[in-house]
């Protein structure tokens, strides 16, 4: 890993040691990069606003048809996961949520627990949202924000540091997950379909646009994904059900 020439007057980054960045990606000053992170940026197409954090086991992946553009004193909590996702100045996002390619949210927008933006919404800023997909509950109210500055100390100013470019190697493995052929049956991969590195997808499989399949996912045999589905952590056999697996095809071969 390595850092291009940083302005004496900006704060550095603190990147964790075991945070792991593949490609060039521009981070901010006073940026915070936390143990576990994942950062792929294909073609350098990740910028992280200046004080912005993304907390322990997040992942972020860009593209250059998608890029991750996330904005000042923004903050991820633990497990999130951003893909192609462009996210405002002072936002919060709870533990474990998840936005999906070209998915856009304005700024001081909140995000509860676990929720899930699809591909290609845009929540307008000050929303406050939950669920899977989300519902907008309300506005942000001043209280909202008085916690939101509490939580950041009070510095809630947005400057203008240039930030700096950290750049790591894309080794071998860690640029998609494995497709392989069966019997003559090659998947098919919607467009905007992200693979997290050590995924396989085998045979007659048929996955929608804009779905997001997980590190470590291996999907078997004839089935297929409706479009803009996660899929995360489970093993996936076409026609067939065992108690060993988190998910399975139906009949139709329609994840379930």
């Amino acid at each position: 890993m390595s850092f291009n020439q940083m302005l004496v007057d900006q704060p550095e980054p603190e990147i964790a040691r075991s945070a792991v960045i593949l490609g060039e990606v521009h981070v901010g000053a006073g940026a915070i990069l936390a143990q576990g992170l994942v950062v792929q940026a294909h073609g350098a197409a990740v910028s992280i606003g200046n004080y912005s954090a993304i907390l322990e086991n997040g992942v972020v992946i860009g593209t250059r048809e998608h890029p991750v553009r996330v904005g000042q004193r923004t903050v991820f909590g633990h497990r999130a996961t951003i893909v192609g996702a462009t996210i405002g100045d002072l936002c919060e996002i709870g533990n474990g949520a998840i936005l999906m390619p070209g998915s856009r949210l304005g700024s001081g927008c909140i995000l509860g627990e676990g929720t899930l933006v699809p591909p290609g919404t845009v929540i307008p800023a000050d929303s406050v949202l939950v669920g899977r997909p989300p519902q907008v509950i309300r506005s942000a109210t001043d209280a909202d924000r008085e916690r939101l500055a509490v939580l950041r100390q009070y510095q809630t100013n947005l400057t203008d540091h240039p930030g700096t470019v950290v750049a790591g190697p894309m080794r071998a493995g860690e640029h998609m997950g494995a497709l392989y052929a069966y019997r003559d049956k090659t998947p098919s991969i919607g467009a905007g379909t992200v693979l997290f590195d050590s995924a396989e997808i085998t045979g007659d499989v048929v996955i929608g646009e804009g779905s997001l399949i997980g590190a470590g996912v291996k999907i078997i045999g004839d089935c297929w994904l409706q479009a803009d589905a996660p899929v995360m952590r489970t093993e996936l056999r076409g026609r067939r059900s065992s108690s060993r697996h988190e998910s399975e095809c139906n009949d139709s071969g329609r994840v379930r």
